[in-house]
């Protein structure tokens, strides 16, 4: 739960107030079981991250810029596509596994759909980059990501096809 609490403190700048990140995490303890749990993942949390976490008796917040593929993948979307598709961010999270934290499943699930949208614009706009300048094999390789990413959406199958027809 303290790597989620990091990823969650990276991802959502700003400040947290301390029992909405213990509702978020440990919403299934008792109230004092909750907050014990909460300090002892703050000072694991301190002990790995050092002064990056500041907070008082209210709010937690990370401060600075922790290194993070979610964060490379959304500068590197702006401005380098193929940086940012090498950045596996469709599997955000995917091997965490909390147990009773359904708050944080909702909020890891709702960025992971994010993630995957802006990575299937990359894709698609990569496809039609790489079968615009004739890189029929790039096409085929792009278009076959899009396609396992959005099985049942008819432009990638179709950028798939014509890649393939091409190539």
């Amino acid at each position: 739960k303290t790597l989620a609490l990091l990823a969650f403190l990276r991802l959502e700048p700003g400040a947290h107030r301390r029992e909405a990140l213990t509702a978020l995490l440990w919403g299934e303890y008792a109230d004092e079981k909750a907050k014990t749990s909460f300090r002892q993942a703050l000072t694991r949390l301190r002990d790995a991250v050092g002064d990056l976490v500041i907070g008082d008796r209210v709010t937690i917040q990370l401060r600075g810029d922790l290194a993070c593929d979610v964060s490379d993948f959304e500068v590197l979307a702006a401005s380098d596509s193929k940086a940012a598709l090498a950045i596996d961010v469709p599997s955000f999270l995917t091997g965490v596994s909390l147990r009773s934290c359904p708050e944080f499943d909702d909020w890891a699930n709702a960025k992971r759909v994010v993630l995957v949208e802006r990575y299937c614009r990359l894709l698609e706009h990569s496809v039609r980059d790489a079968l615009a300048t004739h890189a029929w094999r790039d096409a085929v390789e792009l278009s076959e990501r899009w396609a396992a990413l959005e099985p049942l959406a008819d432009p990638p199958v179709a950028a798939m096809m014509e890649a393939q027809f091409l190539a």
